[in-house]
């Protein structure tokens, strides 16, 4: 894809992007096959029970171990599942995963249901079946991937059989990977004649604050776990892109028609989203719930003498957005806020009068859907209704949306 009409640039930017970056994380090691371990009672005091390491899974999503699963033997060869309730930062993984247990979920014999009363007060402790540990200097956070281990080699034997066995997380780093280009175009002009009124390029990044649990909570809590720093570029048409005003003949004073232009025209739109809090009240519950707050500038434009003005706000406000997946490759997002938008002393521009503050309410609704195993390509469907609070003044925007080639990184796991 072209970004921009210029041919060296494009160059460069092609260079710069794509240019291969790996980085060594760290390592995750898994005990050697039949491995055995005591489990520990529901107090968590050592049992005299011994149990046999078979297998382990777990999903790694914004910095957490999220779901884990342990399949273990028992004495009699029996196989049982072992499970995570609270999720653990890999910031902190080496600390925590001590004191993090593992709790029983059922045998995967459903004819050995009678068995269940045995095991169901027994917990495999964490740090026994799964270690993490990050090398010197790159105590980073990986982009979100799942993994099943041990993997075998090419005669179909676990790499695992006679010795514990360590994977090294490598992950290429390179700037498309860890940057999220989007672009959105007018939803209802793909299928008329009409020109599209709007055309608008996204880009964010992750940035990771404090990416832990708050200690002593049955569910997922965390706060200030992370900031979303962001622009938006809105390529208008001509005879949309002006905000309609009115020139006071007795005094020359110039005010804007309808606030809401303001916002609905504005070509740039640039800040981040500091998430508050983040909670998620079931590991197996498909949505999460998340607390942020929009800081943002913005800029508009108005005509004045055949010439073109730029009209600036600085945005603060509040909200919340709702996670929902359907399958790991398809959900529905959801967020509404209340953000206040400040004119007044960011423009300075001769005979013109901005508009006092005023407070919107947002709603946004977004689909996405990308195939399984290529996020790069996913496509988005996107409802945004914005309101002026005190009136009756509304807008709407109704866009089709997809990521661009730079998106999501690939993690990998290598035994050297």
């Amino acid at each position: 894809m072209l970004l921009t009409k210029d041919k060296k640039v494009n160059e460069i930017l092609q260079a710069v992007l794509s240019k291969e970056s790996e980085s060594y994380l760290g390592d995750v090691i898994i005990p050697k096959e039949n491995q055995k371990f005591n489990f520990y009672r529901n107090n968590f005091s050592v049992s005299n029970t011994i149990y046999k390491f078979k297998s382990v899974s777990f999903e790694l999503h914004d910095g957490f171990f999220t779901d884990i699963k342990v399949f273990v033997l028992d004495e009699n060869g029996s196989e049982h599942l072992f499970e995570n309730k609270a999720s653990v930062s890999v910031l902190n993984y080496s600390s925590i995963a001590p004191k993090n247990y593992l709790f029983y979920k059922h045998p995967t014999n459903q004819k050995q249901l009678v068995t269940f009363k045995k095991f169901e007060n027994l917990r495999v402790r964490l740090s026994d079946v799964l270690k993490y540990t990050s090398k010197p200097g790159y105590n980073y956070i990986p982009n979100d991937f799942t993994m099943e281990l041990p993997t075998k080699d090419d005669e179909g034997i676990s790499l695992n059989a006679n010795q514990p066995i360590k994977y090294k997380i490598k992950e290429n780093t390179s700037l498309q990977n860890v940057v999220e280009l989007r672009a959105y175009t007018d939803f209802l002009g793909l299928f008329s004649d009409s020109p599209n009124g709007i055309v608008q390029f996204q880009g964010k990044g992750d940035f990771y604050i404090f990416p832990f649990r708050v200690n002593n909570n049955k569910f997922d809590f965390r706060l200030l776990d992370k900031i979303s720093p962001f622009v938006s570029f809105s390529r208008l048409d001509a005879q949309v892109r002006e905000v309609e005003t009115t020139i006071e003949t007795s005094t020359n004073i110039i005010t804007v028609n309808r606030n809401l232009d303001l916002i609905q025209k504005a070509h740039l739109e640039m800040g981040s989203k500091i998430s508050v809090f983040n909670v998620k009240f079931l590991k197996e519950a498909p949505f999460r719930v998340i607390g942020y707050m929009p800081i943002q500038y913005q800029i508009a434009d108005i005509k004045i003498n055949d010439e073109f003005k730029n009209i600036q706000a600085f945005v603060l406000g509040g909200g919340l957005n709702f996670e929902f997946k359907r399958f790991n490759n398809f959900g529905f997002n959801y967020s509404i806020d209340i953000s206040k938008y400040r004119f007044k002393n960011h423009n300075s521009i001769p005979n013109f009068e901005a508009p006092n503050n005023f407070c919107v309410f947002n709603n946004q609704a977004e689909i996405f859907y990308h195939p399984s195993d290529d996020k790069n390509q996913s496509v988005f469907l996107k409802l945004r209704t914005v309101k002026e609070i005190g009136n009756t003044d509304a807008f709407y925007q109704l866009q089709f949306g997809y990521r661009f080639s730079i998106g999501i990184a690939n993690v990998k796991a290598k035994t050297n």
